[in-house]
């Protein structure tokens, strides 16, 4: 412990991404030098290049919708999808991925998000009124070997950029990985990792009429 209250680390409690992952206080340095006073992701194990890692899960809405709580988090999918964990502060143990933050100037990104598409098979408790065979997702994979307790890093985009207020890398790496998530996890996906094609708001009158709709 560093100080009174302070959690050394959390473990996470999501069923969408590896299990050895843990959540602390990020290991990046502002410009003058202490510690940025945020969440970072990382792992007890040696993460392998290509490996999967976990979803970025949360609540799904179509592109031409806005969360109530803010884009903060919000990850496009599938170019008519967001998903973002509920919140303007996420509960990080249930929704590590958020947690993963970009490389500052001099740290390189580790890893990368990959896009997925699933069947119905991949995904677990899926509500009754969803009738879709087709989801979709995105995850986060590693692109270099990340040995255990080091901070896996990502970069966000240039599409993050309105809503930076820091420095960062702008170099993001690649992968080649062809491994599914269900088949890397061991179990099927929690439903709030993925979601089916949604209709626009305006072609959805009535939502209760809409089977695709969740918004």
């Amino acid at each position: 412990m560093e100080e009174e209250g302070f959690v050394e680390y959390l473990p996470i409690i999501s069923g969408a991404c590896r299990p050895d992952l843990y959540v602390a206080k990020t290991r990046l340095i502002t410009g003058n030098g202490p510690l940025y006073d945020f969440w970072g992701l990382f792992c007890h194990n040696h993460i392998a290049r290509d490996a999967f890692i976990g979803m970025y899960a949360g609540t799904w809405i179509h592109s031409d919708e806005v969360f109530p709580f803010g884009s903060r988090y919000a990850l496009e999918v599938a170019s008519s999808l967001l998903v973002a964990p509920p919140g303007q502060r996420p509960d990080p143990q249930r929704y590590p991925i958020a947690m993963a933050n970009e490389p500052a100037p001099g740290k390189s990104a580790n890893a990368t998000m990959r896009e997925y598409t699933f069947g119905r098979h991949d995904v677990s408790n899926i509500p009754a009124h969803i009738v879709e065979d087709v989801f979709h997702g995105v995850g986060l994979v590693a692109c270099e070997d990340i040995l255990r307790d080091t901070e896996i890093l990502w970069y966000y985009g240039p599409s993050y950029a309105g809503l930076r207020n820091y420095p960062v890398n702008s170099i993001g790496c690649d992968t080649t990985s062809t491994i599914s998530p269900p088949h890397a996890l061991g179990h099927a996906l929690p439903y709030e990792s993925v979601s089916p094609m949604l209709a626009t708001p305006s072609a959805s009158d009535d939502e209760d009429e809409d089977p695709s709709y969740q918004g």
